[in-house]
């Protein structure tokens, strides 16, 4: 099975599918989707496992080579994780659904899915590969949502460790120096490469492009080299 990071996935030496080998080749087509396009546009009240293979459907016309689905944002798993907390706490003092109600939606239908064994990274990683389509579960790295105390959907690891905020003005995100942080998104590499059928892992750097304090980003550059190297010995 492959695994890759998807900057190496991008590099134009992968034949398109369907291509004639003798062809010259051109670079792979990725589309990323982002957290809340799947559940926001496909998903009904009563979601299936036919409604996340549509979102497949529309892309396979042979320009598609590689879907990265978000399964990580705002220190929550998108997906039925048995190692961090799974996005969906649908209680009104968490979302204020009246407030909040597309949140309220999309987390809905995920927990729906869910329960009814349609785990998104399992239907589209198979799905995926049905239609010869490589499938790379997406990571957005920080975040700046959820600064407001009641916004549940960004995930209680963040909401119960202010201390580990960057406390810059106008950035919520998190301090990439605080091993617990960088372990965080281990775990979930591991458990991904563990139970799911994937073709690597898509680090999303720039959603919010900011991981250590203005004063340690020099200092830090060889953590998060590790970091990455890291990743990639679980990914071998």
């Amino acid at each position: 099975m492959l695994k890759n990071l998807t900057v190496e996935l991008a590099a134009p030496t992968l034949p398109h599918r369907g291509e004639d080998p003798d062809e010259p080749r051109r670079p792979p087509v990725i589309m990323m989707t982002d957290d809340s396009v799947l559940y926001w546009r496909y998903c009904s009240e009563n979601p299936t496992a036919g409604e996340l293979l549509r979102m497949l459907d529309e892309f396979d016309n042979g320009v598609i080579d590689t879907l990265t689905h978000n399964v990580h944002c705002r220190w929550q798993a998108f997906y039925d994780s048995k190692v961090v907390e799974v996005a969906g706490d649908l209680t009104p003092e968490a979302v204020k659904p009246w407030e909040e109600s597309h949140y309220w939606q999309w987390f809905a239908s995920l927990r729906r899915l869910i329960a009814r064994g349609y785990d998104p990274p399992k239907v589209l990683a198979r799905g995926a590969r049905q239609r010869e389509i490589l499938f790379l579960p997406s990571f957005r790295l920080n975040d700046k949502h959820g600064a407001r105390v009641y916004e549940g959907h960004y995930g209680s690891f963040r909401r119960d460790h202010p201390e580990w905020k960057l406390l810059e003005p106008a950035n919520s995100g998190l301090d990439y120096g605080v091993p617990e942080v960088r372990e965080h998104i281990l775990k979930v590499v591991r458990e991904l490469v563990e139970r799911y059928d994937i073709d690597g892992i898509d680090l999303d750097f720039m959603r919010w492009p900011h991981y250590f304090r203005k004063d340690q980003v020099r200092a830090n550059t060889r953590v998060m080299t590790a970091f990455v190297r890291e990743i990639r010995s679980i990914l071998d």
